[in-house]
């Protein structure tokens, strides 16, 4: 029905003082209404279950900040490509990673082939590079990462609402061994993260920032980068290290 509004029950269990509220979302903006589950392993069970759903289906862009430093990976699980940008703490852009399969022919048939082009913005080289993987496995080269609050643990928690980026939102935290905390903000709507930080006392604080767009269009082809002039091949040039050559 044309103008319909869904509602979209939001929980809050185990919270004293934290009031549960409908949110309200105009119909067709938004993916199927999700009620979920009134405890919290249940609600980890469904916001997981979301998750994979939409990688699935999804291009999903991850900007993670490190010590300084940021890494912007986009991510098209469905149509098999990934890119990796790093940039230093001061801004400059260092690096580059384009990742794509394509089916293998001949003795790799049955095999995925995979083909990576590699910028290094430091050395102004580049490398392209091909190898074959047993069917099946590449699948984990073009995973997205998911927040450690999502995969729920005796130490997780839900621990309330906030608003990110105009968007309603829960609140899931966790603590565990070797000083680990995370946090992660997962919309009411889609139930997708939003936003997580991560610290560990080994590896200090990470925060990563999810952006979910359609992945019609994003074919590897139309989003491969193109090598920048002046670029010269990092296997034969400098006396640099050849890339992994291909078996």
């Amino acid at each position: 029905m044309a103008g319909a509004v869904a509602v979209v029950a939001a929980v809050s269990v185990g919270q004293p003082g934290v009031a549960a509220r409908p949110t309200a979302v105009a119909a067709g903006s938004q993916p199927a209404i999700v009620r979920p589950a009134a405890s919290p392993a249940a609600l980890s069970v469904q916001l997981t279950a979301a998750f994979t759903k939409a990688v699935a289906a999804s291009k999903v862009t991850v900007v993670a900040t490190v010590a300084g430093g940021t890494t912007e990976t986009i991510t098209v699980p469905g149509q098999k490509w990934q890119e990796e940008v790093v940039w230093s703490a001061a801004g400059v852009k260092q690096s580059e990673s384009f990742t794509s399969e394509f089916a293998g022919t001949g003795k790799h048939a049955g095999e995925a082939g995979l083909k990576n082009l590699y910028l290094d913005y430091s050395n102004r080289t580049f490398s392209v590079t091909t190898s074959y993987l047993a069917r099946g496995v590449h699948a984990q080269l073009f995973a997205v990462p998911q927040p450690e609050s999502l995969t729920g643990s005796s130490w997780s928690r839900l621990a309330g609402s906030a608003i990110i980026d105009g968007q309603p939102a829960y609140v899931l935290a966790q603590s565990g061994s070797g000083r680990l905390t995370a946090t992660t903000w997962v919309s009411k709507v889609s139930l997708l993260p939003l936003k997580s930080v991560l610290h560990t006392a080994s590896a200090g604080t990470q925060t990563d920032q999810y952006r979910w767009s359609s992945a019609t269009g994003a074919t590897a082809a139309a989003n491969t980068p193109a090598i920048p002039a002046g670029f010269v091949r990092g296997d034969s040039a400098a006396g640099l290290p050849a890339f992994p050559a291909s078996r």
